[in-house]
């Protein structure tokens, strides 16, 4: 895996959750959702609009991140909301999601 370096995010304006942070970078350690992984960042960033687009009410104030792996080889971007509180709330918010037709995932980033 490639290891996250921190920056700060962007500030969100109220009721707009801060723009997506650069890939692998400022990541809160604890449970998110995943809903995708791309082979380039940009791909990884028009699924967070995308994905905020198809579930508002779940995903719209949810914060984005884009933490790497390498799978193979390759450098994966993974499109990843939160973090949650606990991997409870990861696991319904998935429950939600899988219940609106969006195929997802809990990681738990260390």
């Amino acid at each position: 895996m490639v290891p996250p370096t921190p920056v700060a995010a962007a500030p969100a304006t109220a009721g707009t959750p801060a723009a997506a942070p650069a890939a692998g970078t400022g990541i809160t350690p604890g449970w998110y959702v995943q809903v995708s992984s791309q082979v380039t960042e940009a791909a990884a960033r028009n699924d967070i609009d995308a994905f905020r687009a198809r579930a508002p009410s779940l995903l719209g104030s949810r914060n984005a991140v884009i933490p790497t792996a390498t799978v193979g080889g390759v450098v994966r971007y993974r499109v990843q909301f939160g973090p949650a509180a606990s991997q409870t709330e990861a696991q319904s918010l998935c429950n939600s999601l899988k219940a609106a037709g969006i195929d997802c995932i809990t990681a738990n980033n260390p």
